[in-house]
């Protein structure tokens, strides 16, 4: 009786200091825009929208009110310089979302706010929604070694029709450019998807899994999770935060 108790002991103390480990990030019910830039290093026009997102990280409602992401495509690698963060899944991505919305061309930066193409930042337009609309609250719990839960509660959305997005994000990256449109310039950005997992379905509204692994290596991260309806590429609910040291060192 007396070992039974002490592998009891242990294995609950094991799971409170795992659990003491572990980050989470958790959305209000209001609605929380996803914020998507579509960018290149290798397009002369994108750095003024690389600026302004980059310009959120110091923003007090960031991840609470709004999550900013950068998809970098490789559609622009032609004109003499490899975006190192860019690849094909992030220019199927924008292209998808044109052919959804019967656009006949995809181009950089485009900018998009819960889905749709927006280009008011360009007049200082805030990242907040001025709507109230309560959609739900989506979280995730995120351990030392990658490994996330995540859950979706809503009363307005059926959660066996959802499906979760989570993205890795690069922080603090500064890129030293010597061809291409953008010779000679030094890049800084902020928020790019460095990896993206989906999961359709999920059982009671929650899932597990593991975040991506980085497609290359950057001094900080974070993390972006949504919530889309099915295959939509709408996002319902947004949530993210800042992923401490031991988590980066995991995640290099």
């Amino acid at each position: 009786m007396k070992l039974l108790y002490t592998v009891l002991l242990t294995t609950s103390l094991l799971s409170v200091s795992l659990n003491s480990m572990a980050q989470t990030f958790k959305s209000p019910a209001k609605k929380v825009p996803l914020i998507e830039l579509y960018t290149s290093e290798g397009c002369s026009s994108c750095p003024p929208a690389e600026r302004w997102l980059s310009s959120l990280i110091e923003h007090e409602n960031l991840w609470t009110e709004f999550v900013p992401i950068a998809f970098h495509v490789d559609y622009w690698d032609y004109l003499g310089w490899k975006d190192p963060y860019a690849n094909k899944a992030n220019s199927q991505r924008q292209r998808r979302y044109a052919r959804e919305f019967n656009a006949s061309t995809v181009y950089t930066p485009g900018m998009r706010k819960e889905g749709l193409e927006w280009r008011s930042w360009k007049r200082g337009e805030s990242p907040l929604s001025p709507e109230n609309d309560e959609v739900g609250v989506v979280s995730i719990s995120v351990d030392e070694n990658r490994n996330f839960q995540a859950s979706f509660e809503s009363d307005q959305i059926d959660s066996n029709n959802i499906s979760l997005n989570v993205a890795l994000l690069g922080l603090d990256i500064t890129s030293e450019v010597t061809r291409g449109e953008n010779h000679g310039k030094t890049l800084e950005h902020e928020f790019v998807v460095l990896g993206i997992s989906s999961f359709a379905g999920a059982e009671n509204g929650k899932w597990t899994g593991q975040l991506p692994d980085p497609q290359v290596e950057t001094p900080k991260y974070a993390v972006a999770a949504w919530i889309t309806d099915g295959q939509s590429l709408i996002p319902i609910q947004a949530t993210g935060g800042f992923l401490e040291d031991y988590l980066v060192s995991k995640a290099n």
